[in-house]
């Protein structure tokens, strides 16, 4: 059953938690695994490793919202098929690109791995 704080029960009876840590290169989500017996000890190593996460390094990327639109295409071009990738372009470039900022300046952040 999933819950809001990704913690599992394994079938070894321990407790699994994940903690996103940000994403790879090809966009997917990087987590981060915790495992102790009960339930509040991993709650409360969650709770340790969230409130860590604040000192991790962070990177800025200051684009247009059409510099990433256009980005992003190129990136799902490469894993999405022809015709869901016709689907995408038409409808970044007929609906969303001419209604929303197009010169507006994104300030986006990623995480990088803590320590």
């Amino acid at each position: 059953m999933r819950n809001a704080m990704n913690i599992y029960k394994r079938k070894d009876g321990r407790f699994e938690g994940r903690i996103p840590l940000g994403y790879d290169n090809n966009g997917k989500i990087k987590y981060r695994y915790l495992y102790a017996k009960s339930l509040a000890e991993i709650k409360e190593k969650m709770l340790y490793a969230y409130s860590d996460m604040g000192n991790s390094e962070q990177s800025v990327c200051d684009k247009t919202f059409k510099e990433l639109c256009e980005e992003w295409l190129a990136s799902a071009k490469l894993r999405v098929k022809h015709s869901s990738y016709c689907c995408y372009e038409k409808l970044i470039n007929k609906h969303i690109i001419p209604y929303l900022f197009r010169e507006y300046r994104i300030r986006r952040t990623r995480y990088t791995y803590y320590k």
